[in-house]
């Protein structure tokens, strides 16, 4: 005989799944943390005889792990997503099973739609469960549940989506996994997987890390409101190796140059930092036409446009500082905003210092709500990164006493304005970012808190869901700070440059910093780590990495995260961020591409390939698995460098104001197109190779994808203009119908609630006279309600209803004949046993009342989205795609009607023209014949007189003839 465990929430009978085990044959123990569940159970359980061996106990797991009780089947039902820890609370059901035991266990994964239906539906609208019972945040994701369950040792075999019908009130297995779901699973023996074994399981499970574990984390870590401080980032001796770095000496001399093609020499002074001015080079010329010597320096690999002392960067040796700091010793020591105040004004704050401006910072923390409008109105795919340019833009036009533009030129000499800009930014940029990411989850934003940290307050607002007390987990808060200033500066970047540039012009610093974020929103700038996730799924697992490597090699594959412009050394940030990673995943798990990662370092730096050139995994090779980890999707991993980078933003941007050397970035260029055209007139332009381009363009800008592609003639004209006149009255009714199907809706959304309102109270009162009859009949009450069952009064039949075109079911009970026996066992019981039956006769007709509005309310929300859909289709598509075909064969029939106009008028003029030459012929050959015959008459022709007057040999020229 089996002996089975079964566990239930505190809101739920453990008699439900106890009872049928046991018919079935089982030794089954429920237990229940809440002693009045486990009162009940009995109570039910007592009523049959095989079910009433089933042993119930007032405890919980762990208190059954101590006392060392083992079982063949452990069966949990919705607890999981109730108890402080899901880790240890798996481990005790692990433990609790014997070797290769069943374990079944069921939880409420965490959608929009079970929000809707577990929260908002059943404690809000239904009412079937007291409000608070769920919390979203602790629900877990199928994912979540197998990862946590493979580390309790645990191995899931099957998983199902199960649904509830509330026609026949039964529960099915479904497909669908979006709300509640079961998974079957066994525990396996107590010892250690090997290797292989272990990458095989992950393998199986790649898919599952890639989704969000921080709300489960953050949800269930939460509790402990001790502050765990993090392992230290880097071994106490890794600082070593920079000390022995010595600063570098002066180099301030001059250079010499020959120029070859004159013979001249030239001295060109050199800084203390070994400089040369660009514009010395211009007095290096050859002759009058000479402008100059320029350098051509294509990417700025060895220019330096400003000189800066915020960040330095020693790329052999792999040395990052800020303002003399190393990287490691800030990672392992300081916070990020205590970084900021160090990039900003050179030095670490004091007590006081740090204080006052943790709280300018805080203070600066809202978004006006015009921003906030603005990424809600933005498509629901956006991208966060372009919401985060967008919204910083925006900043410029609600903050106007901030713009150069509008304030005066001088406005930034003012440093209180600067500073006042600079907690702005600071303070506004995570809560534009969360904003960003909850508008990408169909989440509203939610306001910051000022009682907690830079980096708890943005991990409060992305899972907080509004829950003021809500209070994010304390390590992965401390790990996510440590990576904001790992990213905070980086010297002259791509991005940093596009500041400085924007800057030097006097735009606002909001204009500027969203032209920086522009330019991290490129691929090769901020999209690195997403390349290294995917680089490393490609992958798989670790046995694929030497095929992976010679394909490198060949110019085959790509490896991304290997390698930096600037170092040629280990990146110091990739050291720190790949101790955090251990941290992280002692807390959430360990991600299998890790253990890839690590040996793929291991291969490529035992390479010679790549130690030749130099090639090191640098910041982005681990953060992305950090990111990952913490759940963060990849699209929002360049939002997460662009947070803290924002830091060494400003830092620039208000050095670049006091430098006395700073001027509008105008670079040169090295000219190589023609030297000298000439302008032609339109008609005697030859066709340039350019044209095909020009006209795929120009194909793509016309929108030809907008309309019908139709042959223009007055037809199709007519035929269109028909299926417009169509499409106008068909969107007119569907709009129509959506309205009337609207107002249907919510009439039934508001019966719904008025509904169970009072179910309520009826379901007590029912209970309570059940109890009564109970009390009264004793054991005659079980005759007395199969007489009357055997002549069941109430019915129920169904029948439509048509609303607006759509056939709504609607359930009506009638009474099909009185029972005989209404005042059966009257001095038994009887009256009370008919008034339970009149308590529940009145219950069952507010649930087929119930069950027709709900079924009327789920048959209207798909009616409602299928007409939406056909009306937005109709407005957004097909409208204006024959609007614009009908414009279109307008346009062209005018073309040809302009075309055949013109055509007519020059045949016209050329019959005109002819008519005219032939009247002008005509008129000609009367003349000649009439000057004939005056000559005849004179006794002279013509001909002789030309005969006459040539004879000479000589032309006379006065004769015109």
């Amino acid at each position: 005989m089996r002996q089975l465990l079964n566990q239930r929430t505190p809101f739920e009978s453990s008699s439900a799944p106890s009872r049928p085990l046991a018919r079935m044959g089982a030794t089954v123990t429920g237990i229940d943390a809440v002693e009045k569940n486990i009162k009940i159970a009995r109570l039910h359980a007592d009523l049959d005889p095989v079910t009433s061996t089933i042993e119930y106990c007032c405890t919980t797991a762990e208190t059954l792990v101590e006392e060392e009780r083992k079982f063949d089947a452990v069966i949990s039902l919705e607890v999981i997503e109730h108890v402080s820890d899901p880790a240890e609370f798996c481990k005790s059901l692990a433990a609790l099973a014997v070797p290769d035991g069943a374990a079944v266990i069921s939880t409420i994964n965490r959608s929009m739609k079970s929000y809707a239906t577990a929260i908002v539906a059943a404690e809000y609208l239904l009412r079937w469960l007291p409000r608070g019972t769920h919390e979203w945040s602790s629900f877990l994701t199928p994912e979540e549940l197998v990862l946590i369950l493979q580390r309790a040792n645990i191995s899931v075999k099957e998983m199902a989506g199960f649904v509830y019908n509330p026609l026949t009130g039964r529960w099915s297995l479904s497909d669908d996994i979006s709300v509640n779901f079961i998974a079957f699973a066994f525990a396996a023996p107590n010892k250690r997987k090997t290797e292989r074994e272990r990458m095989s399981s992950v393998t199986e499970l790649s898919a599952v890390v890639a989704r969000g574990r921080l709300a489960v984390l953050t949800a269930h870590l939460a509790a402990s409101t001790e502050c765990i401080e993090v392992a230290p980032a880097l071994e106490p001796n890794c600082l070593s190796a920079q000390t022995v770095v010595p600063p570098p000496r002066n180099l301030r001399g001059s250079l010499t140059i020959v120029d070859e093609r004159t013979g001249k020499k030239y001295q060109v002074p050199v800084s203390e930092e070994g400089t040369v001015k660009a514009t010395e080079l211009k007095k290096i010329t050859t002759g009058k036409n000479d402008k100059g010597l320029k350098l051509y320096d294509p990417g700025y690999l060895n220019t330096a446009p400003v000189r800066s002392s915020i960040c330095y960067i020693d790329g052999d040796e792999g040395i990052l500082r800020y303002r003399g700091y190393p990287i490691e010793e800030l990672a392992e020591s300081s916070t990020f905003l205590e970084v900021a105040y160090l990039l900003m004004y050179g030095n670490l704050p004091s007590e006081s210092q740090l204080a006052d401006w943790e709280f300018a910072v805080s203070q600066h923390s809202a978004v006006p709500q015009g921003i906030l409008d603005i990424i809600q109105a933005m498509p629901h795919d956006a991208h966060p990164m372009g919401v985060l340019v967008s919204s910083m833009s925006a900043l410029s036009i609600f903050h106007p006493d901030a713009n150069p533009a509008l304030r005066g030129q001088d406005l930034y000499q003012s440093k209180q304005v600067r500073d006042k800009q600079i907690a702005r930014v600071l303070g506004k940029a995570p809560t534009i970012a969360a904003a960003a990411y909850l508008r990408m989850a169909g989440r509203p934003p939610v306001l910051p808190s000022s009682n907690l940290s830079y980096s708890e307050n943005f991990l409060y607002m992305l899972d907080s869901l509004g829950n003021r007390s809500y209070k994010p987990n304390t390590r992965l808060a401390q790990v996510l700070d440590i990576l904001f200033i790992l990213h905070a500066e980086h010297e002259m970047n791509c991005s940093t440059a596009a500041a400085r540039h924007l800057a030097s012009s006097g735009v606002d610093v909001y204009t500027a910093l969203a032209g920086a974020v522009g330019a991290l929103y490129g691929p090769l700038h901020g999209g690195a780590n997403e390349a290294v996730l995917k680089m490393l799924s490609e992958i798989g697992t670790v046995d694929n990495i030497p095929e992976f490597i010679e394909g490198v090699k060949n110019r085959k594959r790509k490896m991304s995260g290997f390698g930096h412009r600037v170092y040629k050394n280990y990146d110091p940030r990739a050291k720190v961020i790949k101790k955090l990673a251990e941290e992280v995943f002692s807390i959430v798990g360990r991600d299998p591409l890790i253990e890839v990662a690590i040996a793929l370092e291991k291969a490529a730096l035992s390479d010679e390939y790549f130690v030749k050139r130099k090639l090191y995994p640098n910041v982005d090779f681990y953060s992305g698995l950090i990111y990952r980890a913490m759940g963060f999707p990849m699209e929002f991993f360049p939002v997460l460098f662009a947070i803290p980078r924002m830091a060494g933003y400003l830092a620039h941007w208000r050095e670049s104001l006091d430098d006395p050397d700073t001027k509008i970035m105008r670079p040169q260029q090295v000219y190589t197109g023609v030297w000298l055209r000439h302008y032609m007139p339109l008609n005697e332009r030859m066709v340039s190779t350019e044209a095909d381009k020009l006209g795929q363009i120009f194909g793509k800008m016309s929108g030809q994808n907008q309309r019908l592609n139709v042959v223009p003639t007055v037809t199709v004209l007519g035929v269109i203009k028909a299926r417009l006149v169509g499409a106008t009255r068909g969107h007119a009714l569907l709009k129509k119908k959506s309205d009337a199907l609207t107002v249907q809706f919510r009439q039934i959304l508001k019966k719904i609630v008025s509904t169970k309102e009072s179910m309520g109270e009826i379901m007590k009162t029912s209970s309570f006279a059940l109890t009564e009859a109970k009390y009264v009949a004793g054991e005659n009450i079980k005759h007395i309600v199969l007489e009357n069952v055997q002549n069941a009064s109430l019915k129920v039949r169904s029948k439509q209803e048509n609303i607006a075109g759509v056939k709504l079911p609607k359930f009506e009970y009638f009474t099909d004949g009185e029972t005989k026996n209404d005042l059966t066992g009257l001095a038994r019981g009887g009256q009370q046993v008919q008034l339970c039956r009149a308590a529940y006769v009145k219950a069952i007709e507010v649930l087929v009342e119930l069950a027709s509005l709900q079924t009327s309310f789920l048959t209207l929300d798909e009616a409602i989205k299928t007409t939406n859909r056909r009306v937005n289709a109709l407005e957004n598509v097909v409208k204006p795609r024959l609007e614009n075909t009908i414009n279109y064969i307008k346009a062209e029939l005018d073309e040809l009607e302009r075309e055949d106009f013109f055509r007519l008028k020059k045949i016209q003029g050329y019959k005109k023209r002819e008519i005219e030459r032939q009247l002008a012929a005509a008129k000609q050959f009367a003349e000649e014949q009439f000057a004939e015959k005056v000559s005849l008459q004179k006794g002279i022709s013509i001909n002789s007189a030309h005969k006459l007057l040539s004879a000479g040999g000589e032309k006379d020229e006065d004769i015109i003839f």
